[in-house]
């Protein structure tokens, strides 16, 4: 869609010798393309928005990888629990939430609950093992 402009413009700058001008064709090319990047994004959480019928757009969320999705959502949880009991006039108002996962779990998963139980201190954590058959001991 803007090949060829961008040709030009990557063609231009390799020719300029001072840097002043350098620079401002780095903030156009930027510029131009954070906006165009944005546009796209945009565009396709709308798209998926409606695909999965969601309440909004902007209850969609774009991840890089997988760890990344599983670390927004346990993000999301504690966020929502937090949010819960906070509200609420009780004694849970300032628990932390308490996390149950298994020792098998993707580790993924059972890094970042270790890091959210030991670092940021933001849930306590149980791990519960298994045997052979999958069977919690």
């Amino acid at each position: 869609m803007y090949g060829g402009s961008l040709i030009a413009v990557i063609q231009l700058y390799d020719t300029l010798e001072y840097h002043d001008h350098r620079t401002a064709i780095i903030l156009m090319l930027h510029f131009t393309f954070t906006h165009l990047f944005r546009e796209a994004l945009e565009e396709a959480r709308a798209h998926v928005a409606n695909l999965i019928n969601a309440e909004g757009e902007d209850t969609i969320i774009f991840t890089s990888c997988g760890s990344e999705s599983d670390n927004r959502a346990i993000d999301i949880a504690i966020h929502q629990y937090n949010a819960f009991h906070s509200s609420k006039d009780s004694k849970d108002a300032y628990a932390l939430p308490h996390v149950i996962s298994s020792t098998i779990e993707h580790p993924a998963i059972l890094l970042y609950l270790k890091h959210l139980a030991d670092v940021r201190v933001a849930i306590e954590l149980t791990l519960v093992g298994v045997d052979e058959e999958g069977v919690g001991t």
